[in-house]
């Protein structure tokens, strides 16, 4: 679905003094129409630019205009069916992560398993659009060249551990060792700000999840670390607390820390 961008025209009035110049000037009219030729292109092809581009969210695509590596395993979806996908690509050191989605309810995928605590009720009138849920793609680079579905394990409460490959929740990218810990909660975070050197072929992914499965615990943060395309979990915490709406924003309720195997540096 591809809106453009609207632009106006805004005439030119041509005053006393620009007709006087012209007049001095033999060639100041062909300088100036061919000026104004090229504004014109200029502001054509500035109408025929997707909004999309400029937009940093989602947009509207079909599994076929995907590149041919990333099309033959996005499988939750036919082939001339519509999907949300992320335009700008992650870049982890050479590599590109390609994010898109995949519809509610589709087959061939394993949800991160979590509940939903907001209490928000779903509106008659919301497209299934709005509950995609996302797959991340590691490709060797922008064309997708060597793509391989990222695949995150996840420990459930049995003890058993279940491969997941589609997100509804956020997934963030970066670095942490033992000094990524926020003094107030004590919990472990990513450092994004790109000061961080990332071992060669590696990189981490962390996300907060109210996991499905535990209903007595109130949130979860894990994280993960990806190595040669391969993830392992390596640090989870865990809260049974919720703190109140009118709680300060610097407050966080007391984490376990159930797992860390960050590097110390």
């Amino acid at each position: 679905m591809s809106r453009r961008v609207g632009v106006r025209f805004i005439p030119l009035a041509a005053g006393p003094a620009m007709v006087n110049l012209a007049a001095r000037s033999p060639h100041y009219c062909g300088s100036w129409n061919v000026i104004m030729l090229r504004i014109a292109l200029i502001l054509v092809g500035l109408t025929a630019f997707p909004l999309q581009a400029f937009a940093g969210g989602p947009v509207y695509a079909y599994r076929h205009e995907l590149p041919p590596a990333i099309a033959r395993l996005h499988s939750c979806v036919g082939p001339h069916q519509r999907i949300l996908r992320y335009p700008d690509l992650w870049h982890v050191g050479k590599r590109r992560i390609f994010r898109v989605g995949c519809p509610e309810h589709a087959p061939g995928i394993n949800r991160l398993p979590h509940r939903d605590d907001s209490g928000y009720v779903r509106k008659p009138d919301e497209g299934p659009d709005q509950f995609q849920s996302t797959v991340y793609y590691l490709a060797d680079d922008a064309r997708g060249r060597n793509a391989r579905r990222l695949v995150l394990p996840y420990p459930r409460a049995d003890g058993t551990i279940l491969m997941t490959d589609a997100f509804d929740e956020k997934l963030d990218i970066g670095w942490s060792t033992r000094a990524n810990t926020s003094p107030a909660s004590g919990v472990a975070y990513l450092d994004l700000t790109g000061a961080a050197i990332y071992p060669p072929g590696e990189f981490m992914i962390a996300t907060r999840i109210a996991p499905a499965d535990r209903p007595d615990i109130k949130n979860a943060v894990a994280m993960w670390r990806i190595r040669n395309g391969k993830a392992a979990l390596i640090y989870w915490a865990e809260t049974r607390e919720t703190l109140p709406k009118d709680a300060p924003s610097h407050q966080s309720p007391p984490y376990k820390i159930v797992l860390d195997k960050r590097p110390e540096r």
